[in-house]
C-alpha cells in the first residue's frame, strides 16, 4: 500500500457521539524520508490513549511534541525528489566533504531531527571538520 508522506490536517474529530483519534500510518504521521513510522506511531498513539476523552487536545498535542519532526521530513523528501541523480551525488559528497556524516553518525538522531539543531550539532560538527 501506499505509504503518507505528510500528515492529515485532522487526526481527531467526535463523530456521532464518538471520539475518533487517528495515529500512525492513518494519520499520516510518517517519516516521509524513508516510510518508518513506529518511533511515530507509538508516541501518537499514547498521546491517543492518554486524550481519548479530548480529541482536541490529542491533535494540539501531538502536533506540539512531533509536527516539527515530521515537517523537517516532509521537507528533506521533498528537497530529495527535487534532484536529478547527479544532484544526489553532489549532495551525498558535500555532505562527506563537509564531514556531516561524521556528525551525523555521532550525534544523529534518525526520528526526531528537531532535537540536532542545538550548540552541540555545532561544537561537535567544528571537532569532526577540525580533526
Amino acid at each position: 500500500a501506499l505509504i503518507p508522506i505528510c500528515a492529515r490536517s485532522k487526526t481527531a474529530k467526535i463523530h456521532s457521539r464518538y471520539n475518533v483519534l487517528l495515529s500512525g500510518d492513518c494519520a499520516g504521521q510518517v517519516k516521509a524520508t524513508s516510510g518508518g513510522g513506529i518511533f511515530f506511531g507509538a508516541q501518537c498513539g499514547r498521546l491517543a490513549a492518554q486524550n481519548f476523552q479530548n480529541p482536541l487536545r490529542y491533535e494540539s498535542e501531538w502536533r506540539k511534541k512531533y509536527g516539527l519532526d515530521l515537517a523537517m521530513h516532509s521537507n528533506l523528501r521533498r528537497g530529495f525528489d527535487a534532484l536529478t541523480s547527479d544532484g544526489i551525488d553532489l549532495w551525498m559528497h558535500s555532505m562527506k566533504l563537509l564531514k556531516i556524516d561524521k556528525l551525523l553518525m555521532q550525534i544523529g538522531e534518525m526520528d526526531e531531527y528537531s532535537k540536532m539543531f542545538n550548540s552541540k550539532l555545532f561544537t561537535s560538527w567544528a571537532r569532526a571538520f577540525s580533526g
